[in-house]
């Protein structure tokens, strides 16, 4: 295992390590079956979970936002699916198309205000810059290759897409998560053409 590598070489080697400040920037594994995984979040451990996998996920890319200015909010308690407690922030996909490096992302976010409401969801893709937003709800926004997007001010106000625990009977990749997504409202910017775009609403 990865941990052991370090015993295989010789004395002289050198060997170092690098701390982040939260885990689940660099391991957030989805190893453990819905029994196990309730255990370990009943007793305060990390779950490992496919639902706590994905959650985590969308904690750090909040992380990256708040790094940046944004203003993200989250739940007081955190969600709980099947007995497993998820991380209570809002579900955000940034991709690579958007941004890879914190660097990339700070020149995505300009100098104006953002807010990302508890329980919403946002995906951006594309060469998307964002001055003004104010989200309680879901937006998607995707620009193609050769659009560029400037989201200048928007405000989003829709019922978003719902984490609800499953009842009954459910499809495997639903089961072993504990939940489904009701997608109640959303809101989706598309611009399928190369060109400039201004987003003011």
């Amino acid at each position: 295992m990865m941990q052991d590598f370090p015993k295989l070489l010789p004395p002289e080697a050198k060997v170092g390590f690098t701390c982040f400040d939260f885990r689940q920037l660099c391991f957030a594994p989805c190893k453990n079956n819905l029994t196990d995984a309730a255990a370990k979040s009943s007793e305060g451990l990390e779950p490992d979970s496919a639902s706590t996998a994905e959650h985590n996920s969308y904690f750090v890319q909040c992380r990256y936002l708040s790094t940046v200015g944004v203003d993200v909010e989250t739940f007081s308690v955190a969600p709980e699916f099947a007995g497993i407690k998820v991380a209570p922030h809002p579900h955000v996909a940034l991709m690579p198309h958007f941004a890879v490096t914190r660097g990339e992302l700070r020149e995505r976010f300009l100098a104006g205000k953002c807010r990302v409401a508890a329980g919403a969801t946002l995906v951006l893709d594309g060469d998307i810059h964002v001055e003004h937003l104010d989200l309680e709800g879901t937006l998607i926004v995707r620009a193609v290759p050769g659009a560029k997007v400037l989201v200048k001010r928007l405000t989003v106000r829709n019922a978003g897409w719902r984490f609800e625990p499953l009842t009954g009977k459910a499809p495997e990749y639903l089961a072993i998560r504990g939940y489904r997504v009701k997608r109640l409202g959303q809101k989706v910017l598309y611009y399928p053409n190369p060109g400039e775009y201004v987003v003011e609403e």
